[in-house]
């Protein structure tokens, strides 16, 4: 489960800013993460529920929103979402194999070279 190590990156970084930024305690944290990645949400979310022993992230209400895959068409530039990402199993083997993710071909021009645009980010948005 990769979800711990990235709840505890995440809950560090979370602490450096806040720290850098004067504040005693965090109160909430969006994060952007995209589908990609194959995190379940609710095992993330329980993995970062476990840092609230710390005074700092004691009441911390977490935000996640999920990023779709988002693909441009490098002949038309037409974007477009792979949805292949909906099923759990796609994403977890990409997730462990991404160097061999494929695009699909465009439904627009039917051209197979597509450049990512979104979806693989893990981002802290904001903290308050």
């Amino acid at each position: 489960m990769h979800e711990i190590a990235i709840a505890e990156t995440i809950c560090k970084t979370i602490e450096t800013e806040a720290g850098r930024l004067g504040m005693a305690k965090v109160n909430g944290a969006k994060l952007k993460i995209g589908v990609m990645n194959a995190f379940d949400t609710s095992n993330l979310e329980l993995c970062l529920a476990g840092y609230k022993d710390n005074p700092m992230m004691a009441d911390i209400n977490f935000t996640i929103e999920p990023v779709p895959v988002e693909i441009e068409c490098t002949e038309c530039h037409h974007h477009f979402i792979d949805k292949r990402f909906d099923d759990h199993d796609f994403a977890h083997h990409t997730a462990h194999a991404p160097g061999l993710y494929l695009p699909p071909p465009c439904p627009t021009c039917s051209a197979e070279a597509g450049k990512l645009v979104s979806g693989s980010e893990m981002q802290l948005v904001s903290i308050e």
